[in-house]
């Protein structure tokens, strides 16, 4: 019988039960099922938003059509929701589950899986993509950004691969769990990057450091998941955005936080010669920026941001500070 995981102890069990398959129920999860038989728990799955995750069922029962059980559920909450397209990270053992529902693969690792559910597959959408982007040339290189918000730092990696390459893209993180939206951080990073000729800014996709393929990257978390995380991230970056957009090169800034150096070795690690690495800029961080906001010290977190979008970042903070005073 499949129940939903409401209580503190139900989910405590499952956090358990889940332990022993080295899966557990990250942050950000709103929904759990599980199936139990004779009061104990054999199987669970769990989604955050349109992303199915956390799908374990006990050794003993594998082959009693749980998983499926279990898949079909879930898809119905998610579709209940109003959503049309899911994916889903899973470990490889359940991709053929998954297939078997109608998902197709993304990519996966010797350990994990990412599928998809649509009408139209990442091949499709990142085609329409770059169906209308025209670049006469074939040294291309980009760089992925959070920018939150954008700091000299990063304008300095972005004019460095400007100054290094024909072109250059450089796509903002869609995923919107920052300080600033993503509408405001790709506003400035237009604005800030609007005297190089050969950038084009663009929104990362959901494919690109999202909840699905590196959520550690915005629960900051140390986890034992990052460095596969880190693999798929890279993985779709090397097989799907390098090909449909002629890539050659991609741009990393050095990193001074855990997470970020796995990142940045994994990238190193399958992109070799076609990863470029560049030394920080003094010790100018976002982080350091949004601290200085929230201690109202605006004049010292200007001090690290380019002058092009002083004004527009002042506007945007005083705007955020009249929505809040207004709640």
């Amino acid at each position: 019988m499949i129940k939903e995981a409401i209580l503190t102890e139900e989910k405590q069990k499952i956090a358990t039960f889940l332990f022993q398959f080295e899966l557990e129920l990250e942050k950000g999860i709103d929904l759990t099922l599980y199936y139990e038989e004779n009061g104990r728990i054999v199987g669970t799955i769990s989604k955050e938003g349109y992303i199915i995750k956390c799908l374990a069922v006990d050794k003993t029962f594998q082959g009693q059509n749980i998983a499926s059980k279990l898949v079909s559920e879930i898809v119905s909450r998610i579709i209940y929701e109003g959503n049309d397209y899911y994916q889903v990270f899973t470990k490889k053992m359940y991709r053929d589950t998954f297939l078997s529902l109608g998902f197709s693969e993304i990519f996966s690792t010797e350990e994990t899986s990412v599928l998809e559910c649509s009408s139209n597959t990442i091949d499709d959408f990142l085609e329409a993509n770059t169906r209308r982007l025209t670049f006469y040339t074939d040294d291309i290189a980009c760089v992925v950004v959070n920018c939150n918000p954008i700091t000299r730092g990063h304008l300095y990696l972005i004019e460095k691969a400007s100054k290094e390459h024909d072109h250059v893209l450089v796509f903002v993180l869609e995923e919107d769990k920052s300080y600033f939206t993503f509408q405001e951080r790709m506003s400035l990073v237009f604005l800030a990057v609007k005297h190089l000729n050969n950038v084009t800014v663009l929104p990362s996709t959901r494919y690109m450091i999202s909840s699905l393929t590196f959520p550690s990257y915005f629960i900051k978390e140390e986890t034992k998941k990052n460095y596969e995380y880190a693999k798929i991230d890279t993985g779709i970056f090397k097989k799907y955005f390098m090909k449909y957009y002629k890539i050659k090169y991609r741009y990393v800034g050095e990193e001074t936080s855990e997470i970020m150096k796995i990142y940045n070795e994994t990238l190193k690690e399958l992109l070799k010669t076609n990863l470029i690495v560049v030394p920080r800029l003094d010790s100018i961080s976002a982080s350091k920026v949004r601290e200085l906001i929230f201690e109202s010290k605006l004049d010292d977190a200007l001090e690290y941001i380019p002058e092009s979008v002083k004004n527009l970042l002042v506007n945007i903070i005083k705007s955020k500070e009249l929505e809040h005073h207004s709640l």
